[in-house]
């Protein structure tokens, strides 16, 4: 039982390092998915704001500078 919890996430861990080298742009899109999932469920925090730290910024992070630089107008 034991082998196979930890078998189980050490592929977990490796799956989750490789989608992140491989696919950057679905890894982000799924630690915003999963903090916003954390948020309204309203549990585990810590794991909550470090997904948080890896998702897109929303709106105009860091001025009208950020949103020249997508391609979008200024307010």
């Amino acid at each position: 039982m034991v082998q196979g919890l930890v078998i189980g996430v050490v592929l977990l861990v490796c799956v989750l390092f490789w989608f992140r080298k491989l696919a950057p742009g679905a890894y982000v899109s799924v630690c915003g998915a999963g903090a916003a999932t954390l948020g309204r469920w309203g549990v585990l925090p810590g794991l909550r704001s470090r997904l948080e730290r890896q998702a897109p910024p929303t709106g105009c992070g860091g001025g009208c500078a950020g949103c020249k630089d997508r391609g979008g107008g200024c307010h």
